[in-house]
């Protein structure tokens, strides 16, 4: 019994470090994205502003 729940914690660690790092390379192939985003709409909102 103490094993098998060793085992099923030490499972649980390896799932959380395991979403941790998906989640770390997921923000880390969307940042460029959304500051490429970012960059657009504000060069879009100047062209805007200034036309009206």
């Amino acid at each position: 019994m103490p094993d098998a729940l060793a085992r099923s914690l030490s499972f649980g660690r390896m799932q959380h470090l395991v979403q941790a790092i998906a989640l770390f390379g997921l923000t880390g192939l969307l940042a460029p994205l959304a500051a490429d985003m970012a960059r657009r709409l504000m060069r879009f909102a100047a062209l805007y502003l200034g036309r009206s």
